[in-house]
This record gives C-alpha cells, structure tokens and sequence, in this order.
C-alpha cells in the first residue's frame, strides 16, 4: 500500500484536512516530494478558503493524477503515516549512529541516538484538548478535593515562607535558581533537595562541579547539622559524629536519593531523562544547567541558541515525566547592580521564558560590608504567585541554612512569568 498517497487520497475524499493539522502532520512526514507537493497544496487551500479540497478542486489542480480507492477511516491513515515517518526517522538516527560507531567514535554516537529520539517525541506526540464545557463536574470535585487538603500541593523547598507563596515544587514546573557566582547557589539547591527527600520524595541531583563524594560531604553536613568544614577535614566532634550516625540512621529505609556527576560536562537533557527512567525520581535538581550540552542545534556550548534548546527541552521533560525539574543559573554581575531582576540572567533569555518559577539568592551589606552570617533569597518571578523576599539565616558552623524569624515582604507583582 502506499500509505503517503493513500492519505491524501483519503483526506480529499472526505475533506478531512483539519485532521491532518489536528495531527500535527507537515511536510516532513512525505518521503516522496511529490507527495509533499500535494500536501502542500492542501495546506494552502485549507489556509486560504478554510476548508479541506474536495475531488474537483484537486482534479482541477493535478488533472493528470488519480485519487486510489480508500476503505479504511481517515484516522487509520494519519496512523500509517506516522508510523512510517516514525521508522525512516529511527532508520536515519541509526544509520548516522552507525557511521560513528565504524569510527569507534562512541560520544558521538550516544549524542545521535540521543538528539533523534528526542526530536522524533516532539514531532509526533499528540496534543491534549480539553473541552471546559464538559469537565465543569470534574474541575469542581478537583477544587472541592483541593479545599480539604493540608500542607502542599507539590514538594517543600526547605524555606517555609516560600513553600507558602509557590505551594512547593509542583508536578511538571520548571523551577530556576539563580544568583552571581559563589553565592552559596549549590548549597541553597541541596538544602531544597533534602527537604524534599525527607517529604518522602525520591529525588535524583545533578552537578557538573562537584564530585559526588563532595555532594555526598555536603548532604550529610547540611543534613546532620554539623560543620561541613570539619567533616570535610575529618576533624568532626564526637558530638557531630553522634548526630551524623542519627542522621544515617534515619536515611535507612527512606526512599533513594540518587547522586549523578557529570565531569566532562557533556550530560544532555536526553541522558537526564534516561536517568529519570532508570530511577524514577520524584524531583530532579539540576546542578549549573549553564554546564550541560545541547544536542540537536548546531550551536557553541553556552551559547544562547544552545541554552534556549537546553531548558525548552528541559521544561517539555518536566511535563512529560510529570516531575518537578529545579535547575541553578548563574546571573551576570553588571547586569544586577540593583539587583536580581529577569533582565540580569546570564547567557539566554530561555530560563526566564521557560520557567515556571525564578528564585534569586542575594548577599546582604550592612554598612557597606557584605553579611556572611545572613543571605536574601527572593522569588523574582512566578507564573502563579506573588514576589516573595525571605532573610536566610546562615550557620555553616551547625550545618544549618534556615529562615530568620523576619517576617517576609510581599510584593502585587505585575510582572510575573507570562
């Protein structure tokens, strides 16, 4: 059979172009190019006239072509397409994998694979509607069911005035914390990765700067609240070795918490999510997000273009494995000389555009003198919530990192995410 002609015969005999759209079918779909014509004909009538093209406006237009007789419905059609577009794409991906592999050349291989796979997702996945007229019942059971909830909708940050302001880290969010460098971003990002853990969350933590035996070092410490310099150097107290065995203790039967690093820097948001299939984490924390490695795009690593692949392809990946994804980013010094703004986000505008919510961590001066003890974490821009700013407490010394009892500013912020 052939199934390109076959559908465009089928889609004039019932002038059922708008599923085609519906489909998410284009041009790229049609190996033979003069099929792809055809269909690009279609898709001009049905742009111009807004309506499919009926058997007299295509003999009109091909009156040397013949439509063929087609039994089955338009939709086993679009199936039959897309599998065979499925299979020449995978064809293609395996085949430039092959080339790489003569070559011994494994890296290159692993990123080909990668890359078309995740390409292939995006083109043929199918779009979800709702019809709000017909879910009104359900939507009110939803809010009804929302109404006799305690706690949070998703998972706690660690910060309790936050918690309140996003209702925790949400399924599908997107998540960016952001400041200038060694501003304690890691830190603040493993504390929000143990809050959620001890949610009852399993979470996997990704870093291209730290080994895992630092992130390991810094989790117990900030975990046990004990000094992360003395455990470092092994120099603990019997007091804070006692606290550390509690600690372990407690992680025993909890559910895992997957370290993952990364030193060539060469991790792509592909290999992410295969990390996310084999463990099946409930929250992912990404590490320096600026470090990672865009595939598919023919662009310089950390270049905007690169970037801008990196978080759409990390916030469809977020919705796709229904997970909360919180990632660090660096901001640029002479762009936040009056502070963390959106504007002042180094190397892409992408992080602002596809987060759900944006976290900012700032130094506090007092006097002219930067505070060491204390540090200003701020919600910069939400989607769903108000601007949010909190003093943070900080006590290396005793492992800690917690909200003073400062009472929160809060802003009617207009300039939200869009």
């Amino acid at each position: 059979m052939d199934t390109e002609w076959s559908l465009l015969s089928k889609t004039v005999e019932v002038r059922g172009f708008q599923a085609l759209a519906e489909a998410r079918i284009t041009q790229a779909f049609f190996m033979d190019p003069d099929n792809a014509a055809v269909y690009g004909w279609m898709l001009d009538h049905w742009t111009r006239y807004g309506e499919s093209p009926g058997e007299e406006a295509f003999h009109h237009e091909y009156p040397a072509d013949n439509l063929i007789e087609t039994p089955e419905p338009l939709a086993y059609y679009i199936d039959e397409l897309r599998d065979a577009y499925r299979y020449g794409r995978l064809t293609g991906v395996i085949d430039s994998a092959r080339d790489a592999l003569k070559n011994h050349d494994t890296e290159i291989a692993t990123k080909l694979l990668a890359s078309g796979l995740e390409a292939l997702h995006v083109e043929v996945v199918d779009l979800q509607d709702d019809l709000l007229t017909d879910t009104m019942e359900n939507r009110v059971a939803y809010y009804d069911n929302l109404s006799t909830q305690r706690g949070l909708l998703g998972y706690p940050t660690g910060f309790p005035t936050m918690d309140r302001a996003t209702n925790g880290l949400q399924k599908g969010q997107l998540v960016t914390l952001t400041g200038l460098q060694k501003k304690k971003k890691s830190m603040l990002l493993m504390v929000m990765n143990i809050a959620a853990h001890r949610a009852g969350a399993r979470t996997l933590f990704a870093s291209f700067e730290m080994s895992n035996t630092e992130q390991a070092t810094r989790h117990d410490a900030l975990r046990a609240g004990i000094s992360l310099t003395r455990l470092q150097k092994g120099e603990h107290t019997p007091d804070e070795r006692q606290k550390l065995i509690r600690m372990m203790h407690e992680l025993d039967g909890m559910q895992p918490l997957v370290l993952v690093y990364d030193p060539a820097s060469s991790t792509t948001v592909s290999a992410i999510a295969a990390k996310i299939a084999q463990h099946k984490p409930d929250v992912v924390f990404i590490d320096g997000t600026y470090m990672m490695d865009a595939e598919g795009v023919q662009a310089e690593p950390g270049s905007p273009q690169a970037l801008t692949s990196i978080t759409r392809s990390l916030k469809r990946l977020a919705q796709r494995s229904n997970i909360p994804i919180c990632q660090t980013t660096q901001s640029l010094t002479w762009k936040a000389k009056r502070g963390l703004t959106l504007d002042s986000i180094g190397y892409s505008s992408s992080f602002a555009q596809d987060s759900d919510v944006i976290f900012g961590v700032e130094e506090i001066k007092e006097d002219g003198e930067v505070n060491d003890r204390e540090m200003l974490l701020r919600i910069i821009a939400s989607r769903n919530c108000p601007r949010t700013d909190v003093r943070l407490a900080v006590d290396l010394d005793r492992g800690t990192i917690i909200e003073t009892e400062e009472v929160a500013t809060n802003y009617e912020a207009d300039d939200g995410l869009d």
